[in-house]
């Protein structure tokens, strides 16, 4: 049973307490950013009674304090706290934004083979006429109408080319072929550009303008 905090300092957070890592992960399951996560924790975590008087507080932390706990290099922790408690919120992050991302997964593809079915329901609700006199009495018709969603073709192609290596080879081959110099500069090249593209299209040109030459002379001769 939680205690009643009187006054004066209000005692430390145990950051060991299970409920802490359970917050963190409820939080994280939600889409919650590690900034996020920092300010929720409080609220989350902060008990009140029934007159709205604090019985447990929260952890009182900001996103820069809360980095530094993540990552193992929290000032106020020992050496040992630090990697006890920062490899525990590092895997309690990563599990529950895999839960979460596997089921936006599952989502994604059922949506684009077009597998779901929606159903809509209309209630409607008449009063009973008897001899011509409205009583009080109530007629419900209920009518549900059941659709299937057809595959979404865009999100098909998409997930292949993020799940399937041989159709994103295949793909990119094309867009390759296609434009084989014009090209936007590979995202890896973080200023300028590719020079090997850039080297292959130069003895292209090189090789193009010689031509011309040659044709040139032909003609005058």
């Amino acid at each position: 049973m939680a205690v009643k905090h009187t006054g004066g300092l209000k005692p430390a957070y145990n950051y060991d307490a299970p409920e802490f890592y359970d917050a963190i992960k409820v939080l994280a399951k939600n889409g919650a950013s590690d900034d996020e996560i920092a300010v929720g924790l409080k609220a989350v975590l902060t008990e009140k009674d029934s007159q709205g008087h604090i019985i447990k507080y929260g952890p009182n932390i900001d996103p820069t304090n809360f980095n530094s706990m993540k990552n193992g290099k929290y000032e106020c922790w020992t050496d040992e706290e630090n990697e006890r408690r920062g490899s525990a919120i590092r895997q309690v992050l990563m599990g529950a934004r895999l839960d979460t991302n596997r089921i936006v997964k599952a989502t994604y593809l059922a949506t684009a083979l077009g597998n779901k079915t929606v159903t809509s329901k209309t209630v409607v609700k008449k009063r009973l006429r008897i001899d011509g006199e409205l009583t009080d009495n109530e007629e419900i018709q209920t009518t549900e109408v059941t659709s299937g969603l057809a595959p979404n073709m865009q999100a098909l192609s998409l997930w292949l080319k993020h799940h399937d290596p041989e159709w994103r080879k295949r793909e990119m081959g094309i867009e390759e072929e296609e434009n084989p110099y014009n090209a936007p500069t590979p995202a890896k090249v973080k200023k300028g550009v590719d020079i090997t593209s850039w080297l292959d299209k130069e003895l292209l040109d090189a090789k193009e303008e010689d031509t011309d030459a040659d044709s040139v002379v032909e003609s005058t001769e």
